[in-house]
């Protein structure tokens, strides 16, 4: 189950929403619009932009603050950026970015395989 946040893009070119739910179905993938839970397995962090963010100052989105609190809850969730999603879609793997909470809702996101 694909969970999306922020505006991705795929070879420096913006995909619609509902092109990537189209491409990640033909690919076996479940996206999930709107609804956070706890089978989620890949969050696709996009860029995230004012209109999407929970606090514009530290610019982070309520989904990968959701993420973030199952990975500390023990539920692994592979956060993926625009680079890992493209991999995904052509069928290669993608390496899963290392998160951490910072202090209360803030995440830090960094490279690499992390939990």
């Amino acid at each position: 189950m694909v969970l999306f946040t922020g505006k991705s893009r795929i070879a420096g070119e913006h995909v619609a929403r509902a092109q990537l739910f189209a491409m990640v179905r033909a690919r076996s993938g479940q996206p999930i619009s709107g609804t956070r839970n706890a089978r989620v397995t890949v969050l696709v962090l996009g860029e995230l932009l004012p209109e999407v963010v929970t606090d514009p100052v530290d610019v982070r989105s309520q989904n990968l603050v959701y993420v973030e609190n199952q990975r500390r809850w023990g539920n692994h969730i592979c956060i993926v950026d625009d680079a890992g999603v493209a991999a995904l879609l052509k069928g290669f793997p993608a390496t899963c970015l290392r998160s951490r909470s910072v202090h209360g809702d803030l995440v830090e996101v960094a490279p690499g395989s992390g939990s």
